[in-house]
């Protein structure tokens, strides 16, 4: 876990520094890096590793980002 930790600590810091060093507004820079549009938006501070990890699989198979705030009950039963 730390090491995962830790690895997406080095991955947000890479991207902040890129998006200072070329004056991107973060939307564009990760809409640029990943070519993905229309990314759902968390509405409540406990889904952040929820979402996390949906982005992160749906992502890794190149699949609509099709999933809501409103999934997120659901997705956070089937992860525990």
């Amino acid at each position: 876990m730390r090491i995962l930790t830790t690895a997406l600590s080095d991955e947000a810091l890479e991207l902040c520094r890129r998006i200072w060093d070329r004056r991107l507004a973060p939307s564009e820079e990760f809409s640029e890096g990943f070519g993905i549009k229309d990314i759902p938006r968390q509405m409540n501070d406990r889904d952040s590793g929820v979402y996390m990890c949906k982005f992160a699989e749906f992502a890794s198979r190149r699949a609509s980002i099709v999933f809501t705030q409103e999934h997120m009950p659901y997705y956070r039963q089937r992860m525990v």
